[in-house]
């Protein structure tokens, strides 16, 4: 790789986590495929995640967002 040849080379590459997924969330994630949710969400995210985030942010922070607010995405 020509990359080597450099020095102070910062790699933005896709990363691979050093840590195991959560048993928790691996569960999660079987039950809602078993669900059928296997498509592409909407850009701007699931709703009922946007009610959620909304809700935790407004419990822990005094603000009052609402759903509408919130954008989801991965990255």
């Amino acid at each position: 790789m020509m990359v080597k040849e450099y020095e102070n080379v910062v790699n933005c590459t896709i990363g691979d986590p050093d840590i195991n997924t959560d048993a928790a969330i691996n569960q999660a994630a079987c039950d809602v495929a078993k669900k059928g949710y296997t498509r592409y969400s909407a850009n701007a995210g699931i709703p009922e995640l946007k009610d959620a985030i909304s809700e935790r942010i407004n419990e822990t922070r005094d603000t009052n967002y609402n759903a509408n607010n919130i954008v989801a995405t991965i990255g």
